[in-house]
């Protein structure tokens, strides 16, 4: 997560356990804000081809992230 300032894990309820999430915060140069979150699986992240969620918010972010490990 590389330009990212704040980075923090979280613990997320998901498919009846915890998941280990990484949320970064970099707001971007750009007028859009839906961006500026990242989130990915602290546990299985190992850079391109790994599930990256983006969003405006935390939550947002962290939604995007567990609706693509759904697929």
């Amino acid at each position: 997560m590389t330009g990212y300032s704040d980075s923090k894990l979280l613990a997320v309820a998901y498919r009846g356990g915890v998941l280990a999430v990484r949320v970064g915060y970099w707001m971007k140069p750009i007028p859009m804000r839906e961006f500026d979150y990242q989130a990915t699986d602290d546990a299985t992240y190992d850079g391109p081809g790994c599930p990256v969620g983006h969003g405006a918010t935390e939550a947002a972010a962290i939604a995007d992230l567990l609706e693509q490990m759904d697929e």
